[in-house]
């Protein structure tokens, strides 16, 4: 009986002593000074131009697939997929941001970034049908013939299309798991609400199926549906699911240790966890790159025993089908994580607003510039 009471009460020792330890961290009134030098302004900026120049990626599949040597070498090639992969989490890490600090409510990044879904997906098609399309029939290319088909199969296993997909469900499964309604789902019914998460995971699993089965060639859909799906694999969704249920979790803990929600909207404006959410985001990072890794040795070794396929190109094609490895450059995006802070803001927001209409502009900028250096690169392959 005593050693049971003593290992009842050194559990409640220890207890005590974290909620000290963490009352004394979030009801402090001294902050660190230390504030990132970036912003959600910069990361959205830096982001924009990403995910612009990650745009090229369209032509420098449709080179690959028509032979067209020299369009872009292979160096630029590969900064081109770092900006593609770059653009994604730092929007999200920049939403993060908006919504931890209050400048923005999830209502209000769901209508960006649905907007965006939808918008960029329609012009993509537009794009596509009416001028990529037509260009190459124009070229002597037949609408219904075996290239136009390989070009859509190879863009769709290739090309990183609709960031905003991916950025829309995931706000879409914040809001439901950090929102708390004030109407109808109220009291026991906000379980269904919460519930309402399964959702945007079901589209990414549902997208990251399809997108497996285009890149093996057990399906084919028409290339309309291919922009409305997700881009990214679901190992990079859990890095910022993960975050979410660390959030989500804190909060509950707080709650637990007599933190009021005042307290705890105090706190999230301070320095201290501006820094304790980066050097937490990317860790979390870093322990899905090395799962990342991990997973892609499992499936390289498995091949090779398996002997079903040789160590060639075909199997960087199934590891791309499955989109192994995928979260290796976002090392990149940790230093820039680390140099920013969500409490930093701005006086004029008004230059916020200008931000996505300049972005949009710089992609139909490149489109217009690679679509004419795309062209000129056609035409002197196939004897003007």
């Amino acid at each position: 009986m005593k050693i049971a009471y003593n290992k009842s009460q050194r559990k409640e020792e220890r207890k005590n002593r974290r909620m000290k330890r963490v009352r004394d961290i979030v009801l402090s009134n001294d902050d660190i000074k230390y504030k990132g030098p970036l912003s959600y302004r910069y990361l959205r900026i830096i982001a924009w131009i990403c995910f612009a120049l990650g745009q090229i990626s369209v032509f420098v599949t449709l080179a690959h697939v028509l032979s067209i040597e020299g369009f872009v070498n292979d160096v630029g090639e590969t900064f081109i997929n770092l900006f593609a992969t770059l653009s994604t989490p730092l929007f999200l890490v920049a939403s993060f941001g908006l919504v931890l600090s209050r400048q923005k409510n999830y209502k209000q990044l769901m209508l960006t970034y649905g907007l965006g879904f939808i918008g960029f997906a329609l012009a993509v098609i537009l794009i596509y049908y009416r001028y990529v399309n037509g260009l190459l029939i124009a070229a002597g290319f037949d609408g219904s013939s075996e290239m136009l088909h390989s070009i859509e199969l190879f863009i769709s296993r290739r090309v990183q299309l609709n960031v905003f997909a991916d950025l829309f469900m995931f706000v879409l499964f914040q809001f439901f798991l950090c929102y708390t309604p004030k109407k109808i789902f109220v009291g026991k019914k906000l379980l269904i609400f919460r519930l309402f998460a399964i959702l945007p995971i079901a589209y990414i699993i549902v997208s990251y199926i399809l997108i497996v089965l285009l890149g093996l060639s057990i399906v084919s859909v028409p290339f309309f549906i291919f922009p409305f799906l997700t881009t990214k694999s679901p190992i990079v969704f859990s890095i910022f699911v993960v975050v979410t249920l660390w959030i989500k979790y804190r909060e509950i803990v707080f709650a637990k240790y007599g933190i009021t929600k005042e307290e705890y909207k105090k706190y999230l404006a301070t320095n201290r966890n501006s820094l304790s959410f980066s050097v937490h985001l990317s860790i979390i990072i870093a322990v899905f790159i090395a799962i990342d890794f991990i997973l892609s040795v499992v499936l390289l070794v498995a091949f090779v025993v398996s002997q079903q396929m040789s160590i060639d190109e075909s199997i960087a094609t199934t590891m791309g089908a499955f989109k192994l490895g995928q979260t290796a450059p976002l090392l990149i995006a940790i230093p820039f994580i680390l140099l920013y802070s969500y409490t930093k803001k701005h006086k004029n927001t008004l230059i916020d607003i200008f931000i996505p209409v300049i972005g949009v502009s710089l992609i139909a900028l490149v489109y217009l510039e690679s679509l004419y250096q795309f062209i000129s690169y056609l035409s002197s392959s196939f004897g003007g």
